[in-house]
Order: C-alpha cells, then sequence, then structure tokens
C-alpha cells in the first residue's frame, strides 16, 4: 500500500486514482504553454478558469475510461478504483457528467463563444475515445486530438485566436501522444523491456518538457524549467498515484 492511501480516506483515494490526477501537470502545462503563445490576454482569472475547466475535462475523461472498461478491468487491471469496489460505475458516470458540464461553463467564462465551441470539440473527442479505443487502433487519433485540443480552447480563450507557434506546438504534441500510444501498446505487449519504471509514466512526464522546449525558443530560455518543474511534478506524483 503507498503511503497516500495511509493519509487519504480510501474513498478519496480511489477517485484520485479514477481521475488519474498524477498526470494533470501535463495539461497545466500545456494550457500555459498555449496561453503564453497566443500572444493575447495573459489575466490570472482567465488563465486560473482554463486550468481548472482543462483539469474538470481531463479528470472526467478519465473517470468515464474507466466506466466504460469497468468489465475489461475486472478480468485485466482488478486493482482499478472499480472492480476493486471501491467506487461503483454509478459513482464514476455522475462523477464525470459533473466534471463535464462544469467544465465547458468554465470555458465559456474564461473565453466566450470561441472557447465554448471548442470545448464542446474536445468533449466530443473525449467521449469518442472512449467509447472506441477497444474497437480500432486509429482511436489514438481522437485521444491525440484531445491534447491539441487543449492548445486550441486556451488560445482561443486567451486571444480569440490561434497563432502560428500555438499551433505547431499543438501538432507537435498530437505527434508526441501518438508516438506515446505506440510504446504503451508495445509495453503492454511485452516487447520493450522495463528498466526501472515503466516507460509510459516517463513519457508522460515529457509531455510538459517538450512544452518547456518551444517556450524557451519562442518565448525566453527561463520558460524551460516550467516544462522541467511540470515532468518532475508528473514523476513526483505517479509515485502516489498511478496515472496510467
Amino acid at each position: 500500500m503507498s503511503s497516500s492511501t495511509r493519509v487519504l480516506p480510501a474513498g478519496m483515494y480511489g477517485y484520485l486514482q479514477l481521475c488519474r490526477v498524477s498526470n494533470l501537470p501535463t495539461v497545466w502545462v500545456n494550457v500555459l504553454a498555449a496561453c503564453l503563445l497566443s500572444g493575447g490576454d495573459l489575466s490570472w482569472l482567465k488563465v486560473s478558469l482554463l486550468l481548472t475547466g482543462i483539469s474538470m475535462a481531463y479528470c472526467g475523461g478519465m473517470a468515464m475510461n474507466d466506466c466504460v472498461d469497468s468489465a475489461a478491468d475486472t478480468l485485466h487491471r482488478p486493482e482499478r478504483p472499480i472492480p476493486s469496489g471501491r467506487i461503483t460505475v454509478t459513482q464514476g458516470t455522475v462523477l464525470y457528467v459533473i466534471l463535464f458540464f462544469f467544465a465547458v461553463v468554465t470555458f465559456a467564462a474564461a473565453g466566450g463563444i470561441p472557447a465554448f465551441a471548442a470545448g464542446i470539440f474536445l468533449l466530443i473527442l473525449i467521449v469518442l475515445y472512449n467509447l472506441v479505443h477497444n474497437l480500432s487502433p486509429l482511436s489514438v487519433i481522437p485521444m491525440a486530438g484531445c491534447r491539441f485540443m487543449i492548445y486550441v480552447v486556451s488560445g482561443l480563450a486567451c486571444s480569440g485566436t490561434l497563432s502560428f507557434p500555438l499551433l505547431a506546438l499543438a501538432t507537435v504534441q498530437f505527434g508526441y501522444i501518438l508516438l506515446l500510444s505506440l510504446a504503451a501498446r508495445l509495453e503492454k505487449g511485452g516487447k520493450v523491456k522495463r528498466r526501472g519504471m515503466p516507460l509510459v509514466p516517463v513519457m508522460l512526464a515529457g509531455i510538459p518538457v517538450v512544452d518547456g522546449i518551444a517556450l524557451a525558443f519562442v518565448v525566453g530560455p527561463g520558460w524551460f524549467t516550467a516544462g522541467i518543474a511540470g515532468g518532475a511534478a508528473t514523476l513526483a506524483f505517479q509515485r502516489k498515484v498511478r496515472g496510467d
């Protein structure tokens, strides 16, 4: 049992696992990078709303994923919150519906109609991925599209337009998520040897590092530290709450 379960109620720890909160630093740095590259309004209120909304969309998507996969997880991942009996499918469903609703409300508050519309499209991609990810290997495309849309929602909220550097970084991250998905499949199939920590958590920690590299070139070298901090936080959180 991890140390986090000794300081948190079992039910609360189950919800943290369900939502894969250890991966949230990756989306936080995505939002920060998008806002900085948008060239628009960087008010703390707007950035805070985006961080909150994207976090709710991400956690809602993860909760929905476990609800959809509950039968398969009973066989292959019985330690997950739902098959282990700590959370029911109904509880998980109520959670992700609430999170999705407040996510789009927050997007609208942050950036009006453009951000709201982009946020709706983000949720469509999240739902699409969760419904088809076990049916086709091409499901990695909507998953990568979800990461792409984090930049779109954030950019539209901050400036109302999408700058070239923002779209370029979003495209790079789209490709990175495709690569991460391939690595996950290879690791799951035993075709990638593990040495220490599994490959997927390390690659997840690389997402904010990619942002940091982009910010260092476009905004200023000092912003590379934001990417390193995001990656380090992801790895640290992964040791408390698994994010895969």
